[in-house]
């Protein structure tokens, strides 16, 4: 299956709101790979917050398990699948973005993770 579900859906078929979360995702993963024009209008779309927003318990989580690693503890997973594709979507902006695109995934990181 070529999407970001591996396939599984909750009760009668329907998706859990993780599982639309790791679609959205997904799909912004895609787009944000795509043309220059498709990066653009996703971008325009507004979707930067809401990626970092999907990434922000991953970062709480993060420093949890850097203090829990520092004191010796084990460790939880890493990664939560939703929090995969946001951070795919993310970097391709970053990677393969214009610099004013750039810019802007920068600042709309620091006003969701840094509030």
């Amino acid at each position: 299956m070529l999407d970001g579900s591996g396939g599984r859906r909750g009760r009668k078929g329907r998706a859990t709101p993780d599982e639309l979360a790791r679609e959205v995702a997904f799909t912004l993963s895609n787009l944000a790979a795509g043309t220059p024009r498709q990066m653009r209008a996703t971008l325009r779309a507004g979707v930067l917050p809401g990626l970092f927003h999907m990434m922000a318990p991953f970062v709480e989580e993060a420093s949890e398990r850097n203090a829990r690693n520092f004191r010796g503890e084990e460790a939880p997973p890493p990664f939560w699948p939703k929090t995969n594709w946001a951070a795919v979507a993310l970097v391709n902006v970053l990677l393969r973005g214009t610099p004013p695109q750039r810019q802007r995934a920068v600042r709309a990181g620091c006003d969701v993770l840094c509030s």
